[in-house]
């Protein structure tokens, strides 16, 4: 809801969730983020591996890092490795170290990380990107507790497991290209939320890191100001372009908005958002906010938002499955038929009986449907009830082919 120029509510159901106030890397006052710290909560202290789960930008690092902060082991070391970073060849010396002279260049005993580790955590960044040789070191380590250099003997360590991955492992164990016995030695998997589906703290998160990047200008006044007669630095524009935006880089991406943002307006007596900015922001609608048009932008909405809103309250679940299935399951054309926003669509698809994502598709599922439609996405889509587009991205990450034995087109 929108009160004059400079004011906005967002409304919405309080959902009763015990929290931990001791996790201040993780800002947010939604719903899922207090249920997120609670479970935190309850696995720091425990020793047993942990898979991070979460689309990019979500923040699996600092949840890895509260994990660390908040267990027994906390006075020891903290070792962050991005797997991802580091050549194939070169992973299990780097992990599980060397001896001098195990082969050629080995100049010197090197220790690896598990042993930098040793009595604290390791965050191992991206494991579903590693070899099938590294992953086979990883689950012996993993059981029996013990590393064993290349050309050199079994040590005995503590170290803390802590893994993440955007990828979607069980398509890959699935593919053959991740170890199934591996992925089960994780006893815990935690799922780090999306930025859409805890709005509510797009302010708070907001605040803080406009802080910091004004901080870094000399500009801290600017946020915080109380002279009345200035413009104020953040406008309920501005705001309504943030709330209305799917964020599919999640966190990372506010971050980069942010300062794109504070740099554009340095120096400025008005903010203003650069027009690129702009229209990238405004590529989905308003969730459960009516924008008025450009020639309003400093008048109250009109009072039709109200009505529009409660519409999309009574749909039922029917309602919004036929009309998902009369357009191909494409989002866009769903939600302008239905009268809402995207990201009111996609969270109402998480709760609907038998709906999925491209993205939550196997690969033998995906690969019978496309060789029965002999290939054809839109085909195969309508068959597994997603959109082609969900579809074709999903193909593409597999790496499957189509139904006539060629790259999926």
């Amino acid at each position: 809801m929108r009160l004059g120029s400079y004011v906005l509510l967002r409304l919405g159901l309080y959902e009763d969730v015990a929290d931990s106030e001791t996790l201040p890397e993780l800002l947010g006052h939604s719903p899922a983020m207090r249920a997120l710290r609670a479970e935190i909560g309850r696995l720091a202290d425990l020793d047993v591996p942990v898979l991070l789960r979460g689309e990019t930008g979500v923040g699996k690092e600092l949840v890895a890092t509260a994990l660390h902060r908040a267990s027994h082991r906390v006075e020891g070391p903290y070792v962050r490795v991005n797997l991802a970073a580091v050549p194939p060849p070169m992973a299990a010396g780097a992990l599980f170290g060397y001896a001098r002279g195990a082969f050629t260049g080995a100049t010197a005993t090197h220790d690896g990380y598990f042993v930098d580790a040793d009595r604290g955590t390791l965050f191992l960044d991206e494991i579903g990107e590693t070899s099938h040789e590294v992953q086979g070191v990883l689950l012996r380590t993993i059981e029996s507790r013990e590393i064993q250099p290349i050309g050199g003997a079994l040590r005995s360590v503590s170290t803390r497991l802590i893994a993440a991955t955007e990828s979607d492992v069980e398509a890959k164990v699935a593919l053959g290209t991740f170890s199934r016995a591996l992925l089960q030695r994780f006893a815990y998997s935690l799922w780090v939320p999306p930025l859409r589906e805890h709005m509510d703290d797009v302010p708070l998160l907001l605040a803080r890191f406009l802080a910091e990047e004004l901080r870094a200008f000399g500009e801290t006044e600017r946020l915080w100001g109380n002279d009345t007669d200035q413009h104020p630095y953040l406008t309920a524009d501005f705001m309504l372009l943030l709330l209305g935006y799917d964020w599919p880089g999640n966190v990372r991406e506010l971050k980069s908005v942010v300062l794109r943002f504070a740099i554009h307006n340095r120096g400025r007596e008005r903010t203003e958002v650069e027009p690129r900015l702009q229209a990238m922001l405004a590529r989905t609608p308003s969730d459960a906010i009516a924008k008025p048009p450009a020639s309003q932008a400093l008048t109250p909405p009109e009072a039709d938002a109200a009505p529009l809103r409660r519409e999309a309250l009574q749909l039922k679940d029917q309602d919004v499955l036929d009309a998902l299935r009369r357009f191909a399951f494409e989002i866009d054309r769903t939600a302008r038929e239905l009268g809402v926003s995207r990201s009111w669509l996609h969270a109402r698809m998480n709760t609907l009986a038998g709906v999925r994502k491209a993205k939550d598709l196997r690969a033998p599922e995906i690969q019978a449907a496309l060789d029965r439609h002999e290939g054809d996405i839109e085909r195969a889509a309508r068959q597994l009830e997603v959109s082609a587009k969900g579809l074709q991205l999903q193909i593409t990450r597999l790496g499957l082919r189509n139904g006539g034995g060629g790259p999926a087109q």
